[in-house]
């Protein structure tokens, strides 16, 4: 039950307004034995903590669980796309463009195109950051397109149709 719907109880909480409730579940389940080696319900747990406290601590420990498991790529790229954002915000530019360019590594194994989008944002400002402002714009466009889940399907049917992989969506689930 708690791997079908781990955060779910914790999520409502959040919803409710009632916060410390809710990061008490969530403290609750990582240190639950139920789930002790559930890699998957780990991260899903640090995950939530991450969106709903904004503490990096929790994102760090996420990506320190799947750091170099040739499995968890798509796992790893976003949460390089995530503490490029964090970095970003906290004007730590080297980190930023550290972490947007890992992530962008890892691009291919992403399956989800918003999470891919989350990618394309980060590098765009990489890009913008070294003075390549038409290759920000390029990847902010494609940030919009994978947004936009259904135009970023559209654009890899067609690519497929016509034998074509553009970097980014084709690839692995994570």
């Amino acid at each position: 039950w708690w791997r079908a719907t781990p955060s779910m109880w914790p999520n409502i909480r959040y919803r409710q307004g009632l916060h410390r409730e809710a990061d008490s579940l969530l403290l609750d389940l990582l240190h639950s034995p139920e789930i002790a080696g559930d890699s998957v319900v780990f991260n899903l747990v640090m995950r939530n903590l991450y969106a709903h406290t904004n503490d990096v601590k929790w994102l760090k420990s996420a990506y320190q669980d799947v750091r170099g498991k040739e499995n968890r790529r798509g796992l790893q790229g976003l949460y390089q796309a995530l503490l490029s954002n964090h970095y970003d915000e906290a004007g730590q530019s080297d980190s930023a463009v550290a972490y947007s360019r890992m992530a962008m590594n890892n691009l291919d194994y992403i399956s989800d195109y918003g999470y891919k989008g989350m990618v394309m944002q980060a590098y765009a400002s990489t890009m913008e950051k070294e003075g390549k402002i038409d290759s920000a714009l390029v990847y902010e466009k494609r940030y919009v397109e994978y947004s936009d889940s259904d135009m970023a399907r559209i654009a890899a049917d067609r690519g497929a149709a016509h034998g074509q992989h553009p970097r980014g969506v084709a690839g692995h689930d994570p």
